[in-house]
């Protein structure tokens, strides 16, 4: 270098370094671990601190620090013991986890708005089109995918429906030339035998006379009519072979065969019917159609004759009609109530006994009551008083003879006839609830009262022959075994069911409930099965050589069972304050051990008193009654009632003068009286005797 010269650095331009948006993975994920809670792995949500410097989620550390019994644990990340006075907000944390995803949102929109193009955009909207499309397919895909399953199951439904109609129809059709041609073979023996010609023609005669003859008259008419008459057209013998008729088709117009009967007696009958048609058509197919399934014709031969019978009997009666009334409480000088509150027939029908809260059996003669009605007699000249214990027989209370009175309204509607005509055993003992004629030994009546005592009666002397005090409380109900003329069941309020006999004090078993026992009932055919209805809603059913656990619990009604009856060995019908009536299946219910209610029959009313429930001797008819003072009569294929009948006019206790007659569709007064008891006829269908909470009594037949 020469001398002189300065030495100078030379100046070297440099590139400035511009930062760059690149970062390494390393590092994005530190920032995501700062950002991140160490226990739930997510973005901080209120963060807090511990001592030791580590930062967690609030309510995950929380949770991590109670789940120490001792409320102190190491930390998660250093393991440094903390407690819950060791930790506090980290504000400084959450206001940059805020300030940095405002930042990300800001630089997302700009982003987004910078970066993309116009071809960017059209391709973006090219293809969301595409996928809306591809949605909008699968969504009517769906749906008429849900569309197809809804026509073939309803096609299926409508189908099954078809199938059923067409074989119903196929029945109708085999059915009704069964009917025509056992009409026409009617016919043919009409003409040929004068003596039914005669009837047929008396019975035309007849029934136009009784469409021009008045309201009353109509009555009497009808009455008097010969059976043989009213009943031409309802023995049918079904036989397919006595005839060889021509095919039927549902849509053939073959003239129908003229009916035997008359006309007004058709009309009259078919009118009954029509108001159950909807029901009849049920219990009809139900049966009739499973018959024809099985190629049985022999069965559904059997079927339609049965069926044929019972329209005859449904029809038949169209109401109950009042033959005789007597009144419980006359010559007991009883102020209050006079309930009624049980009714029984002895074993052949000849006298009919009553009890309730007058302390009092009666006990009357069955035919010198229609004696009275018949002779319009208002006396009875065979009362006589059982003699009391310890007195002899020859002395008499001095109540034993009644005072009867001849009021001129003793008349009424319907041949009403109100008297006495009883023979009446009297025992001065406590309010009954319930009582019992043993169907096999006239002379045994057993009867329960109020303080739990069971007095067994002989019903010819009116003398106790002994009595059972076992029970602690009231006994609701006594029963007489069907099968032993020796053994009846008590049910009572103590929860206790209890098996006794005649030869003994003591009780033969007892049955121990957890409630009340408010029914008994005897299986007729069955001398170890005997039913209870309680005050938990349900029936128990025991086999007498094991009580430790009932055979089956029927569970059903929604309130109080108050009655248990038997139409048959299999067959058992509940009453229950739920105002219905239930009939079982017992087999069906112990086997599959499900209870199976065949039918649930509702109409009356039955909210809170015993009411009264009776089954008929045929097993198709049952009687209960109402709080509305009304008989309901029930036929065991309906469930709604076919005859509904009042107990009849009431004398006012001031004028004595008879109140006019309510309607049977009429709404009772509040506080009137209440139908109490209901009992049919052992031997002889179609009468019944009815009680009331007044003391009134009738005697009542099905016309």
């Amino acid at each position: 270098m020469p001398a002189g010269s300065s030495a100078v650095v030379p100046f070297l331009p440099t590139v400035p370094q511009t930062p760059t948006h690149t970062r390494h993975e390393d590092d994005d994920d530190n920032d995501k671990n700062n950002h991140n809670c160490a226990i739930c792995r997510s973005t901080f949500k209120e963060a807090y601190v511990t001592a030791c410097g580590h930062s967690f989620c609030y309510e995950c550390i929380t949770m991590y620090l109670h789940s120490s019994a001792s409320g102190a644990i190491p930390c998660p990340v250093c393991q440094t013991i903390i407690t819950d006075s060791h930790i506090s907000p980290n504000f400084r944390l959450n206001t940059l986890i805020e300030r940095t995803a405002h930042r990300a949102e800001q630089y997302m929109e700009a982003d987004v708005t910078s970066e993309l193009s116009l071809q960017d955009v059209d391709r973006m909207l090219r293809q969301l089109n595409k996928r809306k499309q591809q949605m909008e397919s699968l969504e009517t895909e769906a749906s008429l995918h849900l569309m197809h399953e809804f026509l073939a199951s309803t096609r299926s439904s409508v189908q099954k429906a078809l199938q059923e109609l067409t074989a119903q129809l196929a029945v109708l059709d085999k059915d009704m030339v069964k009917v025509e041609a056992q009409m026409s073979s009617l016919q043919c023996a009409l003409i040929v035998s004068p003596h039914l010609q005669r009837g047929r023609t008396a019975a035309g005669e007849r029934g136009k006379n009784l469409k021009e003859a008045p309201k009353r008259g109509t009555k009497r008419l009808l009455d008097r009519m010969p059976r043989d008459s009213q009943e031409v057209s309802t023995s049918l013998n079904i036989t397919e072979n006595e005839t060889e008729p021509q095919p039927r088709t549902a849509l053939s117009a073959a003239k129908p065969v003229k009916l035997l009967s008359t006309s007004i007696l058709v009309q009259k009958r078919s009118a009954r019917i029509t108001e159950h048609v909807s029901e009849l058509r049920d219990v009809y197919f139900k049966e009739r159609v499973m018959a024809n399934t099985a190629d049985n014709d022999t069965l559904g031969d059997a079927y339609l004759s049965s069926f044929a019978t019972s329209l005859s009997r449904l029809s038949r009666y169209s109401r109950l009609r009042t033959v005789a009334t007597l009144d419980y409480a006359h010559g007991l000088y009883h102020t209050g109530s006079c309930i009624v509150s049980s009714i029984d027939f002895d074993k052949d029908d000849q006298f009919f006994a009553t009890a309730g809260v007058t302390k009092k059996i009666k006990i009357f003669d069955y035919q010198s009551v229609l004696a009275d009605l018949r002779q319009d007699v208002f006396s009875n000249p065979r009362v006589r008083a059982a003699p009391s214990p310890g007195r002899n027989r020859s002395e008499r209370d001095d109540d034993t003879v009644p005072n009867h009175d001849s009021d001129a309204e003793n008349s009424e509607e319907d041949n009403e006839a109100e008297g006495s005509g009883d023979d009446v055993p009297r025992f001065p003992i406590l309010e009954i609830d319930s009582l019992a004629w043993n169907p096999h030994i006239k002379s045994h009546l057993v009867s329960a009262d109020y303080e739990g005592i069971v007095n067994l009666w002989d019903s010819g002397t009116g003398a106790p022959i002994s009595s059972f005090n076992e029970h602690e409380k009231r006994v609701w109900s006594v029963d007489w075994s069907s099968v032993d003329p020796t053994r009846f069941a008590s049910g009572s309020d103590d929860a206790k069911g209890k098996i006794w006999s005649v030869n003994q004090k003591d009780a033969v078993a007892t049955i121990h409930s957890t409630v009340n026992l408010c029914s008994v009932k005897w299986n007729p055919t069955h001398q170890h099965h005997v039913a209870f209805g309680s005050a938990d809603h349900h029936i128990h059913y025991y086999d007498t050589r094991n009580l430790s656990a009932p055979l089956h619990i029927f569970q059903g009604h929604k309130k109080a069972v108050s009655y248990v009856r038997f139409a048959d060995r299999n067959t058992l019908i509940s009453c229950s304050t739920d105002s219905t009536l239930r009939m079982w299946d017992v087999d069906a219910s112990i086997s599959c051990d499900k209870s199976v209610c065949v039918r649930t029959f509702a109409g009356h009313t039955n909210a809170k008193n015993f009411v009264g429930m009776s089954i008929d001797s045929t097993s198709e008819f049952i009687a209960c009654g109402s709080e509305t003072d009304q008989v309901h009569v029930y036929w065991t294929g309906l469930s709604r009632p076919v005859v509904v009948a009042n107990m009849g006019r009431t004398r006012d206790a001031v004028t004595g003068l008879f109140a006019p007659p309510r309607r049977v569709d009429e709404a009772p007064a509040p506080g009137g009286p209440f139908l109490s008891s209901v009992c049919w006829q052992r031997t002889q269908p179609g009468r019944l005797i009815a009680a009331n909470s007044n003391g009134k009594v009738a005697v009542m037949e099905l016309v």
